[in-house]
């Protein structure tokens, strides 16, 4: 993870970023919310569950991808 963590700045596309706040795997403030500080405009969102967010909490993470895509500016 350091190493993905140094490349943050390189990213030039829209990142949104879904965590589950009970995540035992991936710290969400550790990992997806250093994202937030080291990329401007990054946007990260929690919701209730763990790991693996499509299969414990599909609809939620469908939501989040719906309105992901909405938010892309026009091509």
């Amino acid at each position: 993870m350091p190493q993905m963590q140094q490349r943050y700045t390189d990213l030039q596309l829209p990142v949104r970023i879904l965590y589950g706040r009970d995540d035992r795997i991936l710290d969400p403030r550790e990992q997806g919310q250093a994202m937030v500080e080291r990329l401007p405009g990054a946007e990260l969102e929690l919701i209730d569950g763990g790991h693996m967010l499509p299969l414990t909490q599909p609809d939620l993470t469908t939501d989040f991808m719906r309105r992901s895509m909405r938010a892309l500016p026009p091509e």
